[in-house]
């Protein structure tokens, strides 16, 4: 099995933020293999025909030394509820491994809600496949440490259209309304939801 692998946006045959995709990828490779990779992760890339009309999911999964390439149509679901789920500090999911276990794990006590929302030490971090954002007063706000730094979330930042801050889940009523955002979800303010959608 390819322990990691990189989820993309294509739109119309076109990656969307490639270089962020290829900048995570490296790192990844060094800190997972400890050697610097030999190859960019969209060498050899070929799309199909189908792909080039509409929105697309492009998973690559990869090794030391190999890569595959899969492609499916894509649809984007609505999250409009959240359950609240405390993890322990020694989880790990820093990198996008193929190993997702306890993630699932921490998916079975989502009861009711469309997804959960990761607690760590007070602190939100993502929910199962997602970075949050959340308004305050018109302003978007992202966890500063999230179990994963997706390529989505850095392409905000980097265009400052969200800033990052510590968000204790004390605080939630602060804030007015919440967006989930990676690599195939955009940051689309007519997927707000209410942080009252938000609950333990």
């Amino acid at each position: 099995m390819f322990p990691l692998f990189e989820t993309v946006r294509l739109v119309d045959g076109v990656v969307q933020n490639a270089q962020l995709h290829q900048d995570r990828f490296a790192k990844a490779y060094f800190q997972h293999f400890h050697r610097t990779a030999a190859f960019d992760i969209f060498d050899q890339l070929s799309i199909p025909s189908e792909a080039h009309d509409g929105t697309w999911k492009m998973k690559i999964q990869y090794d030391l030394n190999e890569r595959r390439f899969e492609f499916s149509p894509y649809q984007r679901s609505v999250i409009s509820s959240l359950r609240l789920v405390e993890a322990p500090l020694s989880i790990d999911y820093s990198l996008k491994y193929a190993d997702r276990s306890f993630l699932d794990e921490l998916l079975t006590r989502k009861k009711d809600a469309d997804d959960i929302l990761i607690v760590r030490n007070g602190r939100l971090t993502d929910s199962s496949y997602t970075n949050v954002l959340l308004s305050q007063q018109g302003i978007w706000y992202t966890p500063v440490d999230p179990l994963l730094r997706g390529t989505m979330r850095q392409s905000l930042l980097d265009r400052g259209l969200v800033s990052s801050r510590e968000i204790f889940v004390d605080d939630l009523e602060m804030y007015d309304e919440y967006i989930l955002v990676n690599a195939m979800r955009p940051m689309d303010e007519r997927d707000a939801h209410s942080v009252t959608n938000i609950c333990w």
